[in-house]
């Protein structure tokens, strides 16, 4: 049996943690008449964490769409 306790363990070297304002703006294009965000994951995140940040950054809803 293995256990593993975090994405550390498993050599992850990319963000976790919470969908932040900062990690997006680090990782997307920044907000724009050609920006489109496709967001895939569990309803609470998408809600929470992507919507919000996304909206402080300044990208309209028509420029996202979750899966």
């Amino acid at each position: 049996m293995s256990h593993f306790s975090g994405v550390d363990n498993l050599g992850w070297k990319y963000s976790s943690g919470f969908v932040s304002a900062d990690m997006i703006s680090e990782h997307l294009y920044p907000s724009g008449d050609d920006t489109l965000v496709l967001m895939c994951g569990p309803p609470p995140m998408t809600n929470f964490a992507c919507i919000p940040n996304l909206d402080k950054l300044g990208y309209s809803s028509s420029m996202r769409f979750a899966y």
